[in-house]
């Protein structure tokens, strides 16, 4: 699990980002729940759930006031490339959801 907070040394979480190495179409219902429980103790609203394959559908689930969403990291291409393009999906979703928005520096 990765906790994204909105300053370097701030224990305040923006979200919780879980990697899944699985090829399946749509996120199991295991890690939905895990991603939720992890969320509710970090005290954040935002859980994303990063999958290494185009073959995962994009996925959005409100539970409660959390949002659950997939993101793909394509290990495919450049891995710099992949990880500039995650990092600037998250930004844009969180800015989406009121938060601010991380600060991506290479």
């Amino acid at each position: 699990m990765l906790y994204f907070s909105r300053e370097r040394f701030s224990d305040n979480v923006l979200a919780v980002l879980d990697t899944k190495y699985k090829r399946g179409k749509v996120p199991e219902p295991n890690d939905i729940q895990e991603i939720v429980a992890y969320t509710v103790s970090m005290g954040t609203e935002n859980a994303f759930l990063i999958y290494p394959s185009e073959i995962t559908q994009p996925f959005e689930l409100s539970v409660g006031n959390i949002q659950v969403r997939s993101l793909i990291f394509d290990i495919n291409k450049d891995l710099d490339q992949s990880g500039d393009a995650i990092l600037e999906q998250l930004d844009s979703l969180l800015a989406e959801s009121g938060d601010t928005t991380i600060a991506c520096e290479k």
